[in-house]
């Protein structure tokens, strides 16, 4: 393919951005996303677009005919990281086989594998294990199926463990613990216990310290540090035994857990060449997610499998390295450019990612300064800087005495930004986000109010947004959540004064037939209330307008009875009628107005 937008046979990653009508990559993302077919290392900051970014360099790679979707090959921990990664690109990939002038070619069918690390060590122990004389078909533990196991090793030893006089649970907690570690680490007892006994034997040796002259140099007692090091190390030590049974009854039982299997897999992949070149020639490209938060086990898989030379980008942070507790290294990030060297040898390409499209630069400002002596310690992290949409921002700060005083705050700070923003909402213009996570699959929402400060005290839910084929879709209509979706919001924990429960979902019903009548959303107020009035809130400059709706009130969530019937109008409309002790309402669409039709949910007034 040659043209606009096309260097040597190969689009650029900016043309074929704004082919596919996709925001242009930043200068950084562009290198990342059309990098040569070597090992690269990017070191994304947070908020930096990190999964955009392995999309497009996937979709740049087909479109360029380099790899095919099912050439690829994605980690990452989580299996909604893994799930987001893969909708990620399954959504660019539909996008560029709807334009096939994209390209240099019309992109094939398939779609690349995304999962996560131990799920990937699981389908080579299943198709692997029997080189090492394991059936592939052992069960993975739960961690409550490990528990047991190691309870009941802890419970019927009969040895005598004098460096260990804790209570029962604690020891099968710091068995099943030290099980991990070994597998994690690729050590066995043997091993550490040859380890410990060097350790002791060195620190025995030491000159006695606060003596001076010939004396010195004789064996003595450690310092109190020294001495409560090497106390641990044989308590940990005095476990092995324990840990040796553990393993044992996984075998008996026919078990393994997940430290079991990545160890099994790293064993395959050193001991096994043939099933590194089944996998490279399986996956062309791999890439590596979340890699500061890896451990060695993972590490001497990977390298095992995709070393020398072959197409692997790993991204990380290691500012954003948790997970040291468990056996990651922010290290294996430091040295991937050394563990998986290019094709002639020489140290892998860092790659930057250092724009921040989550937050506004004060902000930024603060995390850099936070951050300041990991890069003195030698981390090759950048200073983060905002996007071209980022404002200034602000920072507010406040030292606290208790939780109640720290909660109150916070929901002052959310009120103040509520109602500032109201201009804005009215005039058609999005408000501020007052509570942001992560995208989850739930089919329940539960909003519980913390503290109510004043005889009325309004709480608002603005707006749910979901995303039903987990593909990352833009903000519009269609990601709004349906009421026919929303089943429960719970204003338990809610004084009996006055409070409000405001949701502004919609529905829209399509030329296609689709009626959305019979939509309804229950509300469960945690205890008994008087209730008489529903105010219904929909936006004076909206075209359409809610058709017929009815409230009805139950007692047990079960048996229910109507107390109203009414008509949507435009603007601010009421539902009032007798007070009602009740503890749950529920208040459905009986009609759409129109083809265009609007269903706001209900802000509901509740006196006690």
């Amino acid at each position: 393919m040659t043209g606009r937008g096309v260097t040597g046979g190969r689009s650029r990653p900016a043309a074929l951005a704004a082919a596919l009508g996709l925001p242009a990559p930043t200068a950084e993302q562009a290198a990342v996303i059309g990098a040569p077919l070597d090992p690269a290392v990017v070191v994304a900051g947070a908020g930096s677009g990190k999964t955009e970014t392995m999309s497009a360099r996937v979709v740049w790679l087909v479109a360029n005919g380099l790899v095919r979707p099912d050439q690829v090959l994605g980690l990452t921990f989580t299996t909604k990281a893994a799930a987001e990664l893969a909708a990620r690109i399954r959504t660019r990939l539909a996008q560029l086989r709807a334009r096939p002038a994209v390209g240099a070619a019309t992109p094939p069918e398939g779609e690349p594998t995304v999962l996560t690390y131990h799920a990937y060590a699981a389908r080579l122990v299943a198709e692997h294990a029997l080189r090492l004389g394991v059936e592939p078909s052992v069960r993975l533990l739960t961690e409550a199926m490990a528990w047991q196991l190691a309870e009941r090793v802890v419970r019927w030893y009969d040895a005598d463990l004098p460096e260990i006089d804790n209570a029962e649970a604690t020891v099968v907690a710091w068995t099943l613990d030290l099980a991990a570690e070994l597998s994690d680490h690729l050590v066995d007892p043997d091993r550490l216990r040859a380890f410990t006994a060097a350790l002791a034997d060195r620190v025995r040796a030491l000159p006695r310290p606060g003596r001076r002259g010939p004396a010195a140099g004789g064996p003595g007692q450690p310092y109190a540090g020294v001495a409560e090091l090497l106390a641990r190390a044989l308590q940990r030590c005095a476990l092995l035994p324990l840990v040796e049974r553990y393993v044992r009854a996984k075998r008996a039982a026919g078990g393994m857990d997940f430290g079991d299997q990545m160890a099994l897999a790293a064993q395959v992949a050193t001991r096994f060449g043939e099933v590194g070149r089944l996998e490279r020639a399986r996956y062309a490209v791999v890439l590596l997610d979340e890699y500061q938060d890896t451990g060695h086990a993972q590490l001497v898989l990977l390298r095992a499998l995709f070393g020398g030379g072959h197409p692997v980008t790993a991204v990380g942070d290691p500012c954003q390295s948790i997970y040291g507790w468990r056996g990651a290294s922010a290290g294996n990030l430091r040295r991937f450019a050394e563990h998986f060297p290019t094709a002639a040898g020489s140290p892998a390409p860092v790659l930057p990612l250092s724009t921040s499209f989550r937050n506004d630069q004060r902000i930024l400002d603060v995390a850099n300064a936070l951050s300041a002596p990991l890069r003195a310690a030698g981390l090759d992290v950048g200073v983060l800087a905002a996007g071209p949409t980022g404002g200034t921002g602000a920072v507010h700060c406040a030292l606290l005495s208790t939780v109640d005083d720290e909660a109150a705050w916070l929901a002052d700070r959310v009120a103040a930004l509520w109602v500032a923003d109201i201009p804005r909402r009215l005039a058609g213009e999005p408000g501020r986000s007052i509570a942001q996570f992560a995208p989850v699959s739930t089919r329940y929402v539960r909003i519980t109010a913390l503290r109510s400060r004043d005889r009325y005290h309004w709480w608002s839910i603005a707006e749910i947004r979901t995303n039903r084929d987990s593909d990352v879709a833009d903000d519009d209509e269609n990601d709004r959540l349906t009421p026919r979706e929303i089943r429960r919001v719970n204003a338990q924990g809610i004084s009996n004064a006055s409070s409000i429960v405001d949701g502004r979902n919609t529905t829209r019903a399509t030329t296609n037939g689709v009626n959305y009548a019979g939509s309804w959303i229950e509300v469960d107020l945690g205890g008994i209330y008087l209730v008489s009035r529903v105010v219904q809130i929909h936006e004076p400059d909206e075209r359409d307008y809610p058709g017929r709706y009815r409230i009805e009130i139950s007692d047990d969530g079960n048996r229910w009875r109507g107390v109203f019937q009414g008509q949507g109008d435009r603007g601010r409309s009421a539902a009032t009628f007798n007070p009602v002790r009740t503890r749950f309402l529920r208040i459905t669409a009986i009609s759409n107005h129109d083809v265009q039709h609007w269903w706001s949910i209900y802000k509901l007034k509740i006196r006690g």
